[in-house]
């Protein structure tokens, strides 16, 4: 993994597709950029198409949610949103109420699903 300021210069697509672009040349099949969203990856794969021409091969574009599932490079489909909410909400529920405030500074009422669904989701 690399890490690289790309400075306040500009609009950080844009730096990132020319730095993207002198560094990693047209074939960019074997890099993963993660993005805080989908329209973020729709904007740098343009910048980037259009810098790099047609023979340029794309990288894999993920959002931050994803992430986590490339980098344990998960051999299954991963469970869906819901199921994973509804999991982290069931672990959070068991954990002793001293390792509960080590995550969340105030945990909700324990009748308090979507309390327990936003902490979940975070």
């Amino acid at each position: 993994m690399t890490l690289h300021f790309l400075g306040w210069d500009s609009i950080p697509l844009d730096l990132a597709a020319d730095w993207m672009a002198a560094e990693l040349g047209a074939d960019q099949s074997d890099v993963v950029v993660a993005l805080p969203g989908a329209r973020a990856g729709r904007l740098l794969r343009e910048r980037l198409a259009v810098r790099l021409g047609p023979s340029w091969v794309p990288p894999r574009l993920v959002t931050a949610g994803t992430l986590t599932d490339v980098l344990l490079e998960l051999n299954a489909v991963p469970a869906g949103r819901l199921a994973r909410t509804l999991a982290w909400t069931k672990a959070l529920q068991g954990l002793p109420e001293g390792d509960l405030e080590r995550v969340v500074a105030a945990p909700p009422d324990s009748d308090d699903l979507l309390g327990w669904t936003r902490v979940a989701g975070e």
